[in-house]
């Protein structure tokens, strides 16, 4: 994984801050892969539709800017059982490191 700790923790603060406690957090894509370099910051989140609003993840994503500095963030979100599927939800699970 190639954030730093304080990073990660920083990642699951805000997401449990903004979305609630029961939301998940994975990083996946290049910064997932100690063998990569360079990339963006991926995040899929998985919560409950309830716990949802997009007020909410742009909230999320100003944290994120606020405390890490100005860097590209991609967020993806999956609200369980109420979303669609997609095929990124799986890839970023199982390649994924989950926070």
């Amino acid at each position: 994984m190639r954030i730093a700790q304080s990073e990660a923790k920083i990642i699951k603060e805000a997401a449990s801050a903004v979305f609630g406690a029961h939301v998940a957090v994975w990083l996946f894509g290049s910064r997932a892969d100690d063998a990569k370099k360079g990339g963006d910051i991926d995040l899929y989140i998985e919560l409950p539709p309830e716990d949802y609003s997009y007020a909410k993840k742009v909230r999320f994503w100003c944290e994120l800017i606020r405390h890490l500095g100005d860097q590209k963030i991609d967020i993806v979100i999956n609200k369980v059982g109420a979303s669609p599927y997609l095929p990124i939800h799986d890839i970023a699970r199982t390649r994924g490191v989950r926070l």
